[in-house]
């Protein structure tokens, strides 16, 4: 657990900070948003190989190792979650109001009316504290998506003749 907590804690920083590159509209900046998501994968496997080798002598189940993705995303996810929260709601409020205005354009661009319920659905979807929760099933259900590919390509049994 101290290890998917430790790992989960700098998987956390690279979600917050890519989120933070994608605030800006600086578009330059959103190229290496796609660096970010390479380097949280590749981290994801390093850790896990790192942790089969190191803690349980080179031996892992695949359900231990989709396990422990899980567990890492899910810390990273709550350290994510508060940086985002406070951001949104503290720092950079027009984000949430300038995504709900691009969205309610594009909804009355292709549908011919808009209700006043697709209104109020996007106010909900668009106000920091649903935005967060939103973000942090996002990462967790890449985890567990991501966590089924890990797992296949770490898992390793012990051989017979292993001490």
């Amino acid at each position: 657990m101290n290890t998917a907590m430790r790992n989960g804690l700098i998987l956390g920083v690279l979600f917050s900070i890519n989120f933070l590159i994608t605030t800006t509209e600086n578009s330059a900046l959103g190229l290496i948003t796609y660096l970010i998501v390479g380097l949280i994968v590749y981290l994801t496997y390093r850790y896990t190989v790192h942790y089969r080798d190191t803690e349980l002598g080179g031996a892992i189940s695949f359900g231990r190792a989709y396990l422990f993705v899980i567990v890492q995303f899910f810390f990273a996810s709550i350290i994510s979650a508060f940086v985002k929260y406070f951001y949104l709601r503290y720092s950079k409020t027009s984000f949430l109001e300038n995504m709900f205005n691009q969205s309610m354009e594009v909804m009355e661009k292709i549908l011919p009316t808009v209700s006043g319920e697709m209104y109020d659905a996007m106010e909900v979807i668009t106000n920091p504290q649903s935005y967060t929760l939103m973000t942090a099933w996002t990462n967790i259900l890449l985890a567990l998506i991501l966590g089924l590919i890990i797992a296949a390509i770490v898992k390793r049994k012990r051989f017979p003749f292993d001490f």
